[in-house]
């Protein structure tokens, strides 16, 4: 067998970029074009790869397309050998809007283009083994990019010529890119995602989601004589049921940097199981790994055995790491568990080449999926930068391919504060002196992170984390108050609150009891008293005014109000309200002591009117009567 190699990343996108011809597909487009430009487009991607020559491109845009006819662009006899098959020196670009000129002008995000095994009925049983086939490309340039691949399915478990079934099948082929894709949902035997024979695939910016083998591999499967290399990747919730998570590899090679495992599971190795084969993980993070067989604990993201030779640096596990047999280095890695209770490295990982620590990852959200380093995270300047990998898939695109990394695994710089982090990103230069406002009401105070305050003014607070680097925050308190002035009117008869607030409660100060309530602040007495408003602001602040005398209102006005009567007070269920105003609608509100409405309703204006306080707790509550432009207030007690 031939000893593959992997072609210089620069160089293929060089080649790349002088493509001889480009091929336009548009699902939508009037049969009948010829595919020379997005007017006229093809309708068919398999006569865009049929008409294709060595050097072409073709461009897809949104919308999803399923294959009809096998790798020899016949119409198979069995419509589930149909796939989408690659030729040399052919690259498929896919998600435009349909009008773009340059690659740059896609938004793959909104325009997709999906390439879907569903075909015949809507289940899984009758969809394609293989949405992608790229068989028998050696020595070539090929590029896969911005697409979605699902919809893959078999359930064969026995030999078979489609017992390779997975979304993407690479067998006897080199230099295949797959850049700017999403591959999820695809249901095979192994590598449900991307199964590799004697092949060599690069992935870049990519991601894998949910995708299930019965076998192994729930993303990818490696053989013995195929390399996968990894920058900018996300394995999302795969799984299978017996080695491998998210990959398998059988004594192939695999370099991963700058990549992130999350909730994959397998019985054995939830991320990884590699067997006997060359692994190389540069700046990684792996969270939430589960393993359930017997040789493996509940959360083991990695299971190495065989004669395999693996070395991870900058990295950050939170899953255990299984070894059996093989050659296991880690150097300056956050590794939870890796130590005994007494600190003692775990010799069953590997070796402690240096830098490695045992820590919690302190994330920022990590039950969200934000895995970035939080403040105080033990991750955080601990990396070692001579281990930071080349950038060779040329990320910033300047040419220069030997550089370290420029970027962290969500583009923000690879290096803050001189010092790499562990893991696959990079935390932003935190300014542990922070500055705060809070503010509260005269009167009371505010819980703020420990501290209660009462006192306008800058208090200067220190907090110090669980990973032991303090903070300190200066911290402005501001009071707020309650405009309690009221103004009375020239007659002397009205009297009106000068606060901005939701909620005015009306008291007589002689009596004690509420008189009248309403969110406007005006108020004008029947009779003649000493009166105070309780205000209740926008901020939710409460305070109260002096008592304010009336005596303008005359003898036979004071005598002419009538009477509305409300009863029983204290009550258990049902009160009753009696007004002399029969005929005029009359509205009923309650309102707790805060000023909240409970109730409110209309009645029809009998003279006897019943409302049912069954919903009420026991306690005090304020009662308000509106019939006309008369007002009546109440207090009730509840039983």
């Amino acid at each position: 067998m031939k000893k593959l190699c992997l072609i210089s990343i620069t160089m293929f996108m060089a080649l790349l970029s002088q493509a001889q011809q480009t091929i336009y597909v548009n699902q939508n487009a009037t049969p009948g074009g010829n595919g020379n430009s997005w007017a006229t487009a093809l309708d068919s991607l398999h006569e865009a790869l049929m008409q294709a020559q060595a050097g072409d491109e073709i461009w897809v845009a949104k919308g999803t397309y399923t294959p009809y006819l096998d790798a020899q662009y016949q119409v198979p006899a069995d419509p589930r050998e149909a796939t989408f098959a690659l030729k040399k020196d052919v690259s498929l670009y896919g998600s435009f809007a349909g009008n773009e000129t340059l690659l740059s002008q896609r938004n793959w995000s909104v325009d997709s283009t999906i390439l879907s095994g569903e075909i015949g009925l809507p289940k899984d049983s009758d969809n394609v083994y293989n949405v992608i086939s790229a068989i028998n490309l050696s020595n070539t340039l090929v590029s896969v990019d911005g697409l979605y691949i699902t919809g893959t399915f078999s359930a064969f478990t026995g030999p078979n010529p489609m017992y390779d079934a997975c979304g993407i099948r690479v067998e006897n082929s080199d230099s295949v890119f797959l850049q700017n894709c999403t591959i999820y949902d695809n249901y095979t035997i192994y590598g449900a995602g991307i199964s590799l024979a004697n092949s060599i695939i690069g992935i870049h910016n990519s991601s894998f989601k949910n995708n299930y083998a019965r076998e192994d591999g729930g993303a990818i499967d490696v053989d013995q004589n195929s390399k996968l290399y990894c920058s900018k990747v996300l394995w999302s919730g795969n799984s299978c049921r017996s080695f491998g998570g998210a990959i398998q590899n059988y004594w192939g090679t695999v370099n991963i940097m700058n990549s992130v495992f999350h909730n994959n599971s397998a019985s054995l190795g939830g991320a990884m199981y590699n067997s006997g084969g060359t692994v190389s993980m540069h700046q990684v993070t792996e969270v939430a790994s589960i393993a359930g067989g017997s040789f493996s604990g509940p959360n083991q993201g990695f299971r190495f055995i065989g004669a395999g030779n693996i070395k991870i640096y900058n990295s950050l596990f939170t899953g255990l790491v299984g070894r059996l047999n093989s050659t296991v280095e880690f150097r300056n890695s956050l590794l939870v568990g890796s130590r005994t209770g007494n600190n003692t490295w775990r010799t069953s990982w590997g070796t402690d080449k240096g830098g490695n620590i045992d820590a919690k990852p302190l994330f920022v959200d990590s039950l969200n999926g934000n895995f970035n380093l939080a403040k105080c995270s033990p991750g955080i300047d601990a990396g070692n930068s001579n281990f930071i990998p080349a950038d060779s898939w040329d990320i910033d695109g300047d040419g220069d391919t030997l550089e370290p990394l420029p970027y962290d695994y969500e583009g923000n710089a690879r290096m803050v504060n001189g010092i790499v982090d562990m893991g696959a990103y990079e935390a932003p230069l935190y300014n542990y002196t922070g500055y705060d406002t809070v503010q509260f009401c005269a009167g009371t105070s505010v819980y703020y992170k420990g501290y209660y305050i009462d006192e306008a003014g800058v208090d200067t607070l220190t907090f110090q984390a669980a990973a032991g680097c303090d903070s300190t925050v200066y911290l402005q308190a501001n009071q707020l108050n309650v405009d309690t002035s009221v103004t009375v009117s020239a007659d002397g008869a009205t009297l009106t609150s000068n606060a901005t607030g939701t909620t005015f409660l009306w008291f007589d100060c002689n009596g004690g009891g509420l008189i009248y309530a309403d969110t406007l602040p005006v108020f004008t007495p029947d009779t003649n008293g000493v009166y105070k408003v309780v205000i209740i602001d926008e901020n939710g602040c409460q305070d109260t005014s002096s008592c304010i005398a009336v005596t303008t209102i005359s003898l036979e006005e004071q005598l002419s109000v009538p009477e509305v009567s409300v009863y029983p007070n204290p009550v258990n269920d049902i009160l009753w309200i009696e007004t002399p105003y029969s005929g005029e609608s009359l509205e009923i509100s309650l309102y707790s002591l805060e000023g909240r409405c409970l109730y409110r309703e209309k009645h029809i204006g009998d003279p006897l009117n019943s409302v049912n306080l069954q919903f009420l707790e026991s306690g005090t509550y304020l009662l308000n009567v509106k019939q006309g432009d008369r007002d009546y207030g109440f207090p009730i007690s509840k039983n």
